[in-house]
């Protein structure tokens, strides 16, 4: 790859990954690109061994969450040196009232994945800086790596929205809307591998009459 390579990570410098087939000698050869060549065309080479390592970056600090309902924010990640495995994603420390997606994973050879920061209805605004820890960690030729990435920052709560949804267990004949508060247990759906379950996907309107139309993630 070099300046026009879709990464852009090396300026106008060129690389290549090899993986020797087999222990040997080896040659190589620097030539410029046109077949030109001259005194003037001096190079410098490095041979190195591939460090493989990864960096993620939180995107979406500092969010505001309106009460009983959530903000997204996504993870990114630069791959570096070839590595292509899972990465896995935790959060915690989050203020009392608010709770996030957790664990995210990145998964092989992907670049990203989204989650989202919920407030109870009853939360309270923090008073502080968040004291959020989020970690990523990975699998690297047989070794276990956990990097820091950066925390949320100043969590504030938001202005109660026209419009909170909810996405809970299906229970026969109880459809009514509920506010989870922060006293209250998360919910949880489980599904077995090869079956479906039914769910109640349910919106509570407070002046929103537009339709609603959803999307799903991270499955």
């Amino acid at each position: 790859s070099n300046d026009d390579g879709g990464e852009r990570k090396i300026g106008s410098d060129s690389r290549v990954m090899f993986t020797a087939p087999a222990s040997g000698n080896y040659l190589i050869r620097v030539t410029d690109s046109l077949g030109r060549s001259g005194e003037r065309f001096a190079y410098r080479l490095t041979v190195r061994e591939a460090k493989q390592d990864f960096k993620v970056t939180l995107n979406g600090v500092n969010p505001t969450v309106p009460p009983g309902s959530g903000q997204e924010f996504s993870f990114t990640v630069d791959r570096i040196d070839g590595f292509e495995g899972d990465i896995q994603i935790e959060i915690s420390g989050l203020p009392p009232g608010f709770v996030a997606s957790t664990p995210i994973v990145i998964q092989a050879g992907h670049f990203a994945a989204n989650g989202s920061v919920f407030a109870a209805v009853d939360a309270k605004n923090p008073d502080e800086m968040s004291q959020t820890k989020v970690t990523a960690t990975a699998m690297i030729n047989g070794k276990k790596v956990v990097q820091d990435v950066n925390n949320f920052g100043k969590i504030k709560l938001g202005e109660k929205p026209k419009l909170i949804v909810t996405l809970d267990p299906y229970v026969e004949n109880e459809t009514n809307f509920v506010e989870r508060s922060v006293s209250e247990k998360l919910l949880e759906i489980t599904i077995a591998p090869g079956q479906t379950v039914p769910v109640w996907l349910k919106v509570k309107r407070s002046g929103h009459e537009e339709r609603v139309t959803f999307t799903v993630e991270n499955l």
